[in-house]
């Protein structure tokens, strides 16, 4: 998932018997998100776009980190092992698991439409609270030599 302050700029599943390492981000994710951002961000793609994600090995791999490099996204650094900072623990999947909550789904691609339509739904002044209260934590964080954050 990819989700930016004016909403979701991409939501992928891995497919049935793939491996989500660096080469399947660069042949596979980055193509699509290339796309996305194109779609979404018409005069910049992906150029500028700023990445918060976490030092998973598909994440760091020299292949994923060279491709988004000649890509101009940055990456934000991120200390090891903080889900407190990443905006999808913090917020995003409790989000969805309420609003899907005492749904069923017949198969995988139901369920990843209905994701994708409540993260369309996201209203935008929750999108910049969200990412303000990121900003705030990776100061907080900072600030605390790594630690995590306590409340």
């Amino acid at each position: 998932m990819f989700l930016g302050n004016q909403g979701p700029l991409l939501v992928e599943t891995l497919p049935e018997h793939e491996t989500l390492n660096g080469d399947y981000i660069c042949k596979i994710i980055l193509p699509h998100l290339e796309e996305a951002a194109r779609v979404n961000r018409p005069s910049m793609g992906l150029k500028g776009l700023k990445l918060c994600w976490d030092n998973a090995r598909p994440h760091t791999s020299r292949a994923t980190t060279e491709a988004l490099h000649q890509a101009g996204v940055a990456i934000i650094p991120q200390p090891p092992y903080s889900p407190d900072l990443a905006p999808s623990d913090f917020f995003l999947f409790g989000y969805l698991k309420e609003k899907l909550k005492g749904e069923s789904f017949d198969d995988g691609d139901e369920l990843l439409s209905r994701v994708r339509h409540e993260m369309g739904m996201i209203d935008l002044e929750i999108l910049k609270r969200t990412f303000a209260e990121w900003e705030r934590r990776l100061r907080v964080v900072t600030e605390n030599g790594g630690e995590y954050i306590t409340k």
